[in-house]
């Protein structure tokens, strides 16, 4: 049997209940929240880029901003039979892989993630965020997360 992989990028989710699929995404200062109902075998992973939206435009990806990214996916769980009060979350991400005197939109994301999980009762059972290189997130619900760590540039940005 061949394992499914499914691939999310910037402003997606997925939820799946298959224990045999496996969820992708790649970061560098965004972050991925990673969700667990082990007691309903529901699972799912986001992908957000920026923690609130400043002005939406027309064609943007709802799931680009973290409150919204962060609903959606709640949402789409409870649809697939998760229970709120079994949910548990493992957070990714937010690498300040540019480096600017203006912003670190990085940890604004990473620290948006964890007062939304805080608010909403939602542990956070594990982590890897921060830091100056972006990651690649392997979400295998049978076994776990694996998260590689990409080698930094840390680029100057004018």
């Amino acid at each position: 049997m061949r394992t499914k992989v499914k691939k999310i990028f910037a402003g997606d989710f997925y939820t799946t209940r298959d224990r045999e699929e496996i969820i992708s995404t790649l970061l560098g200062s965004c972050v991925a929240t990673c969700l667990i109902d082990n007691v309903n075998s529901v699972y799912g992973m986001n992908h957000f880029m920026l923690p609130m939206e400043l002005k939406r435009k027309d064609k943007d990806k709802l799931g680009k901003y973290g409150l919204d990214a962060m609903e959606i996916l709640i949402s789409a769980m409870l649809k697939q039979g998760a229970n709120l009060k079994y949910l548990e979350a493992k957070l990714f991400g937010g690498g300040r892989v540019v480096k600017s005197s203006y912003s670190n939109v990085a940890k604004a994301n990473v620290d948006f993630a964890k007062m939304y999980l805080e608010q909403q009762q939602i542990p956070i059972i594990a982590q890897d965020v921060g830091g100056t290189y972006g990651r690649q997130i392997y979400f295998y619900p049978k076994e776990g997360i694996y998260s590689r760590k990409i080698k930094s540039t840390h680029q100057e940005l004018a």
